[in-house]
């Protein structure tokens, strides 16, 4: 994947008519660089604004590991595992 594609897959999750595309495009670019940590917070971000949030939670989880804690991975983390029943 190119690098210009980058700030398309991390941008679309914003847009709610465009999660499930977005959602799609993310695991293609996962599929290429499973250790992105832009990618998987773009998953978990995605997945989080569909209240999907134990994939959220699983993605987010993964974007902290892989490259450390972002300002919009840890407030959405944070959010879902207070939301998800254990």
């Amino acid at each position: 994947m190119r690098r210009r594609s980058t700030t398309t897959v991390t941008c679309w999750p914003t847009a709610a008519s465009g999660l499930p595309e977005a959602t799609d495009l993310v695991k293609r670019a996962l599929a290429e660089d499973p250790q992105n940590g832009a990618y998987l917070d773009s998953l978990g971000w995605a997945y989080y604004k569909q209240g999907r949030l134990p994939e959220a939670e699983e993605a987010l989880r993964k974007a902290v590991d892989t490259s450390g804690t972002t300002r919009r991975s840890s407030i959405i983390w944070a959010t879902s595992t207070s939301s998800v029943e254990r």
